[in-house]
């Protein structure tokens, strides 16, 4: 695995990765952390949910996430679009709600 840096807005992180998708992954999780009460409310729908965590997303993040293997502020960083990770998160969360419902 990789170390990537990785930033959008005022957040910033390093980790490592198995690719700059997945770092960009984890600071959408970590950006939508207050969110999650909203993912156990099980009377709530899937739309719902979505919704608040694009709301939530677009707030505290910029309209893209910027991932270097070299540093922060880099002019060569990858750009993801923040919309779009934020629907792949989304769809995760999700696919972990029916498993765990699955398995109960």
């Amino acid at each position: 695995m990789a170390k990537y840096y990785v930033q959008s807005g005022d957040r910033k992180m390093v980790m490592t990765a198995a690719d700059a998708q997945a770092a960009a992954l984890w600071l959408v999780h970590r950006s939508l952390n207050d969110v999650m009460p909203a993912y156990d409310d099980r009377g709530m729908s899937a739309e719902d949910r979505c919704e608040i965590a694009m709301v939530h997303g677009l707030i505290n993040l910029d309209n893209t996430i910027a991932v270097s293997e070299q540093g922060f502020d880099r002019s060569d960083a990858v750009s993801l679009d923040v919309f779009e990770l934020i629907q792949t998160w989304h769809q995760l969360m999700t696919a972990l709600i029916k498993l765990e419902s699955d398995l109960l």
